[in-house]
């Protein structure tokens, strides 16, 4: 699976940019962007 992340650091609230070479990696990409948020979410408490 190739799979690049980024955060856009000037944007209004959390906004990703996710680049996926294969299209049958989107939902494993979606899924792991989605878990990294919730993760920086509950550790800002």
């Amino acid at each position: 699976m190739k799979l690049l992340i980024k955060q856009r650091v000037f944007a209004w609230g959390d906004t990703y940019v996710i680049n996926i070479a294969d299209p049958q990696d989107e939902l494993m990409g979606m899924m792991l962007v989605i878990a990294i948020d919730a993760a920086n979410c509950s550790n800002n408490d």
